[in-house]
């Protein structure tokens, strides 16, 4: 989880609005913040969660997903954890028009985004177990993503 801390100091970088006192978090977003903003941003952090063949999917813009992953599910021959999480996956900088982040905020954004979702998920599946992962750079072709699965069985 990022701390707060390490999220106003990649704000300040961007909002110099200070005086002699720091803000917090809370004078920050008076400041900066717009309001609808916040509620576009909140898609994002509050996903839209579904349930297809007793997989929690997250449902972003495919038009019929429920009849796209269970072609998917039929024709991939992937387990089904890892079709889950290519499905369940967001690339952050390619989420908006403006993709001007740097390294260590891209790090934290993806975070931010996955302890959200692991929030969503418990609430909208109390009873199941999943893995939320933010994927670095290096192991996603030069940009960081997050993904999710559903854990069926104890790891290894």
């Amino acid at each position: 989880m990022a701390s707060t801390e390490a999220i106003l100091t990649a704000l300040r970088k961007r909002f110099r609005s200070e005086g002699h006192v720091p803000h917090d978090e809370m004078d920050m977003l008076h400041e900066t913040g717009k309001a609808p903003e916040a509620l576009l941003y909140s898609l994002l952090f509050v996903p839209t969660l579904f349930i297809v063949d007793d997989s929690v999917l997250l449902m972003h813009g495919v038009d019929d997903a429920e009849r796209h992953f269970l072609e998917a599910k039929r024709a991939s021959g992937m387990p089904l954890e890892r079709l889950e999480a290519s499905i369940n996956r967001v690339e952050v900088p390619f989420l908006f028009i403006d993709r001007d982040l740097d390294d260590d905020e891209e790090r934290l954004l993806a975070e931010q985004i996955a302890d959200a979702w692991r929030g969503a998920l418990a609430v909208f599946c109390p009873e199941r177990r999943f893995m939320v992962k933010v994927i670095p750079p290096e192991e996603n072709g030069d940009v960081t993503a997050v993904e999710f699965f559903e854990r069926r069985s104890e790891p290894g």
